[in-house]
């Protein structure tokens, strides 16, 4: 929904860049490891220690026309063990990416729903009944977390009352410490939180199922007249572009710092079992904006882009392709493979999953293999995902190269 109001904080997110002025040069990634090394703390202390000094280390910087605030400042997220300590840990064990925690899902309605001070609590009473040395450590981190993000955001509402931002102001008067009543206050405190998550490296985080956990507030606007429709689509227009910010800065660390990237596949399920969640009316007025610019700003660095979205989406694939999605992994059964290829297949490729039974024998798992490229091949832009153990796997992929390229000797007669 592109008001005047988020034109001109597109304009100036967007267009301008005007807020990368505020960005701090990059730091020593190992600096703070070694100090916490020298102090003797243990992993989860490291990791309460990283968010004091991040957010300890952001300067607030609050606009004047905006109503959701939090930038980034802190360009580089210190790493929690030294150099050496992390080559020890690699020796012994196995780490996918770079062993952070990450592609969580946290229940951000609940804590919302008590608001930090009632939260702290619940974990003081827990606290005092803990029995061991490691309930008391957890249990004295998360009272600890919660006391660091709730100075960070009493430092946020000071900036918002010195450069004249009243609303920024009121919001943060009351959140994070109380729950939230309003949908711009709730807006608020999700951005809260998804932020103190990333600045302690969680670098990948959905925010879940807001449809569900947002609606209370929602309604509660509407009902007190505190809110239109229209009002309503402003803000999570807003939050969106903000969460927009937020990964297209995901994507510019990982295509600076690991290399060669030749594509980005990009996570965001739309639909149940039995449609999309939205409307296509809806899709293109409410998720299309913010993530046409994601997809523009990846396609802008010349990446191939792969969406993995859950759910019956088969409603969403002009919309997908006005995206510039190069790539859908549906899921099979509730998609309609042969539809996807008869009608978008000239315009989109399609990965579709070839699951393997575990019984199956290695002549099945050839003649199942030669089946699919019989029933895709003609058509081409189909990529086979095989799921089966290694040695199916190993058994398909052969079959797979050898007969897809005498199918396709044969079908162009080369």
């Amino acid at each position: 929904m592109k008001t005047k109001h988020i034109q001109k904080q597109l304009d100036f997110f967007v267009r301008d860049k005007a807020h990368h002025a505020y960005r701090k040069p990059a730091g020593d990634a190992h600096a703070l490891a070694a100090e916490l090394a020298a102090q003797g703390l243990d992993d989860m202390q490291r990791s309460v220690a990283r968010l004091r000094y991040v957010l300890a280390q952001e300067t607030p910087v609050v606009f004047p026309d905006e109503r959701i605030t939090l930038l980034r400042t802190v360009r580089t997220i210190p790493e929690i063990h030294t150099e050496e300590e992390d080559r020890q840990l690699h020796e012994t064990h196995a780490f996918h990416e770079n062993g952070r925690v990450f592609n969580m899902c946290p229940d951000y309605g609940m804590l919302m729903a008590d608001g930090f001070t009632k939260k702290a609590e619940k974990i003081r009473t827990q606290l005092e009944k803990a029995e061991t040395a490691e309930q008391k450590e957890f249990l004295q981190a998360m009272l600890d977390v919660l006391s660091i993000v709730t100075d960070f955001a009493a430092r946020y509402r000071e900036e918002a009352l010195r450069v004249g931002n009243q609303t920024v102001a009121d919001t943060l008067s009351k959140i994070p410490a109380n729950a939230p009543e309003t949908l711009l206050e709730a807006l608020q405190f999700l951005r809260l939180l998804h932020y103190a998550m990333w600045c302690n490296g969680n670098y990948h985080n959905t925010i879940g199922r807001i449809d569900q956990f947002l609606y209370p507030y929602y309604r509660h606007d509407l009902d007190a007249g505190l809110l239109t429709k229209d009002g309503a689509l402003e803000l999570l227009e807003e939050f969106f572009q903000r969460m927009a910010d937020y990964k297209i800065e995901v994507c510019q660390k990982v295509f600076e710092n690991y290399g060669v990237v030749d594509g980005v596949l990009y996570h965001d399920d739309w639909g149940t079992q039995r449609g999309g969640f939205f409307s296509n009316e809806m899709f293109r007025e409410q998720i299309m904006p913010a993530t046409k610019r994601i997809m523009d700003y990846i396609k802008s660095q010349g990446k191939f882009i792969e969406l993995h979205s859950c759910g019956k989406n088969i409603q969403y694939v002009p919309e997908m392709i006005e995206l510039g999605i190069d790539m859908w992994t549906p899921q099979v059964g509730i998609n309609e493979p042969d539809f996807l290829v008869e009608h978008y297949g000239d315009r989109m490729t399609f990965a579709f999953d070839m699951p393997i039974a575990p019984d199956a024998t290695e002549s099945r798992i050839r003649q199942q293999t030669r089946d699919f490229v019989d029933r895709f091949g003609a058509k081409g832009r189909v990529m086979c995902w095989i799921m089966g153990t290694p040695e199916q796997s190993a058994i398909a992929g052969d079959e797979l190269y050898t007969y897809s390229s005498a199918y396709y000797k044969k079908l162009y007669n080369r």
